[in-house]
Protein backbone atom coordinates (compact mmCIF):
# COMPACT_ATOMS: atom_id res chain seq x y z
CA UNK A 1 0.00 0.00 0.00
CA UNK A 2 1.29 3.24 -0.77
CA UNK A 3 0.51 6.30 0.86
CA UNK A 4 -0.26 9.72 -0.91
CA UNK A 5 1.95 12.30 0.10
CA UNK A 6 -0.40 14.50 1.37
CA UNK A 7 -2.46 12.61 3.79
CA UNK A 8 -2.13 13.77 7.36
CA UNK A 9 -1.38 10.94 9.89
CA UNK A 10 -5.14 10.46 11.59
CA UNK A 11 -2.82 10.80 15.24
CA UNK A 12 -1.92 14.15 14.43
CA UNK A 13 -5.19 14.84 13.49
CA UNK A 14 -7.13 13.74 16.52
CA UNK A 15 -4.12 15.16 18.84
CA UNK A 16 -4.72 18.47 18.03
CA UNK A 17 -8.63 18.16 17.86
CA UNK A 18 -8.59 16.83 21.37
CA UNK A 19 -6.27 20.17 22.53
CA UNK A 20 -8.36 22.16 21.18
CA UNK A 21 -11.67 20.55 22.84
CA UNK A 22 -9.63 20.79 26.33
CA UNK A 23 -8.48 24.18 25.85
CA UNK A 24 -12.25 25.14 24.99
CA UNK A 25 -13.71 22.99 27.82
CA UNK A 26 -11.17 24.75 30.52
CA UNK A 27 -10.84 28.31 29.29
CA UNK A 28 -12.71 30.54 31.94
CA UNK A 29 -15.85 33.11 31.44
CA UNK A 30 -16.58 36.13 33.36
CA UNK A 31 -18.93 39.12 33.23
CA UNK A 32 -18.09 42.20 31.55
CA UNK A 33 -19.87 45.85 31.53
CA UNK A 34 -17.66 49.13 31.58
CA UNK A 35 -18.70 52.03 33.75
CA UNK A 36 -22.51 50.83 34.62
CA UNK A 37 -24.42 52.15 36.91
CA UNK A 38 -26.14 49.06 38.08
CA UNK A 39 -25.18 44.97 38.44
CA UNK A 40 -28.53 44.27 36.31
CA UNK A 41 -28.77 44.44 32.03
CA UNK A 42 -24.79 44.27 30.77
CA UNK A 43 -23.10 43.11 34.12
CA UNK A 44 -25.31 40.33 34.41
CA UNK A 45 -26.10 38.77 30.75
CA UNK A 46 -22.68 39.81 29.11
CA UNK A 47 -19.90 36.52 29.36
CA UNK A 48 -16.71 36.97 27.59
CA UNK A 49 -14.50 33.91 27.92
CA UNK A 50 -11.23 34.36 28.63
CA UNK A 51 -7.63 34.61 27.20
CA UNK A 52 -5.24 31.41 28.16
CA UNK A 53 -3.54 34.06 30.59
CA UNK A 54 -6.63 35.52 32.18
CA UNK A 55 -6.84 33.40 34.83
CA UNK A 56 -9.53 35.38 37.45
CA UNK A 57 -12.47 37.65 36.69
CA UNK A 58 -12.21 40.96 38.16
CA UNK A 59 -14.90 43.56 39.72
CA UNK A 60 -14.14 47.32 40.00
CA UNK A 61 -16.66 49.39 42.01
CA UNK A 62 -16.50 53.02 41.89
CA UNK A 63 -18.22 55.62 44.05
CA UNK A 64 -17.97 58.90 42.40
CA UNK A 65 -19.52 61.98 41.15
CA UNK A 66 -21.49 61.41 37.44
CA UNK A 67 -19.63 62.91 34.29
CA UNK A 68 -22.85 65.17 34.43
CA UNK A 69 -25.22 67.70 36.44
CA UNK A 70 -27.20 66.14 38.85
CA UNK A 71 -29.01 68.57 41.46
CA UNK A 72 -28.38 66.91 44.66
CA UNK A 73 -24.80 66.44 43.75
CA UNK A 74 -25.28 62.77 44.83
CA UNK A 75 -22.48 60.12 44.06
CA UNK A 76 -22.82 57.07 42.13
CA UNK A 77 -22.02 53.74 41.86
CA UNK A 78 -19.99 52.74 38.83
CA UNK A 79 -19.39 48.86 37.96
CA UNK A 80 -16.88 47.64 35.84
CA UNK A 81 -16.44 43.27 35.08
CA UNK A 82 -13.91 41.62 33.13
CA UNK A 83 -11.06 38.68 32.72
CA UNK A 84 -7.91 39.85 34.46
CA UNK A 85 -4.30 38.22 34.74
CA UNK A 86 -3.79 37.07 38.31
CA UNK A 87 -0.88 39.36 39.31
CA UNK A 88 -2.30 42.44 38.07
CA UNK A 89 -5.81 41.77 39.64
CA UNK A 90 -3.89 41.07 42.56
CA UNK A 91 -1.53 44.12 42.09
CA UNK A 92 -4.97 46.80 41.57
CA UNK A 93 -6.45 45.46 44.38
CA UNK A 94 -3.60 45.90 46.59
CA UNK A 95 -2.24 49.31 45.25
CA UNK A 96 -6.25 50.57 45.70
CA UNK A 97 -6.26 49.60 49.66
CA UNK A 98 -6.31 52.64 51.37
CA UNK A 99 -9.16 53.76 48.37
CA UNK A 100 -11.40 51.32 49.23
CA UNK A 101 -13.09 53.22 52.02
CA UNK A 102 -16.56 52.43 51.23
CA UNK A 103 -17.62 56.54 53.01
CA UNK A 104 -20.44 57.90 51.62
CA UNK A 105 -18.76 61.26 51.39
CA UNK A 106 -15.87 60.75 49.58
CA UNK A 107 -15.02 58.82 45.98
CA UNK A 108 -13.35 55.55 46.59
CA UNK A 109 -12.71 52.84 44.22
CA UNK A 110 -12.37 48.87 45.57
CA UNK A 111 -11.42 45.66 43.35
CA UNK A 112 -12.28 42.21 43.92
CA UNK A 113 -10.91 39.24 42.25
CA UNK A 114 -12.36 36.11 41.80
CA UNK A 115 -11.48 32.19 40.75
CA UNK A 116 -14.17 29.99 39.22
CA UNK A 117 -16.65 30.44 36.04
CA UNK A 118 -18.45 34.06 36.16
CA UNK A 119 -18.10 34.23 39.93
CA UNK A 120 -18.06 38.03 39.12
CA UNK A 121 -21.87 37.90 39.08
CA UNK A 122 -22.45 39.63 42.58
CA UNK A 123 -20.83 42.66 43.57
CA UNK A 124 -19.29 41.67 46.60
CA UNK A 125 -16.08 43.94 48.32
CA UNK A 126 -15.13 41.02 50.83
CA UNK A 127 -15.91 40.58 54.17
CA UNK A 128 -12.06 41.40 55.39
CA UNK A 129 -12.91 45.39 54.85
CA UNK A 130 -15.36 44.65 57.40
CA UNK A 131 -13.99 43.05 60.40
CA UNK A 132 -12.47 46.17 61.55
CA UNK A 133 -15.35 48.10 61.86
CA UNK A 134 -17.10 45.63 63.64
CA UNK A 135 -14.07 45.45 65.99
CA UNK A 136 -14.84 49.30 66.79
CA UNK A 137 -18.19 49.20 67.03
CA UNK A 138 -17.67 46.13 69.43
CA UNK A 139 -15.35 48.20 71.65
CA UNK A 140 -17.30 51.40 71.52
CA UNK A 141 -20.06 49.12 73.21
CA UNK A 142 -17.97 47.56 75.76
CA UNK A 143 -16.34 50.94 76.91
CA UNK A 144 -19.67 53.05 76.66
CA UNK A 145 -20.94 50.31 79.11
CA UNK A 146 -18.19 50.17 81.36
CA UNK A 147 -18.26 54.17 81.68
CA UNK A 148 -21.53 53.89 82.20
CA UNK A 149 -22.02 50.94 84.72
CA UNK A 150 -18.71 52.96 86.82
CA UNK A 151 -21.30 56.29 87.10
CA UNK A 152 -23.88 54.71 89.02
Amino acid sequence: MSKSPCSIPSTLVWTILMSACIQTAYSLECYVCTTQEHNDDKCIKTVNTCLPDQSQCMTKVEWRFPPYWTPDGVRIHYITKGCDVQEDCGRKKKNNVLHCKRDWWNDWTCYECCNGPRCNYYVTLGAGNVKPQTLLISLTVILTSIITYLRI
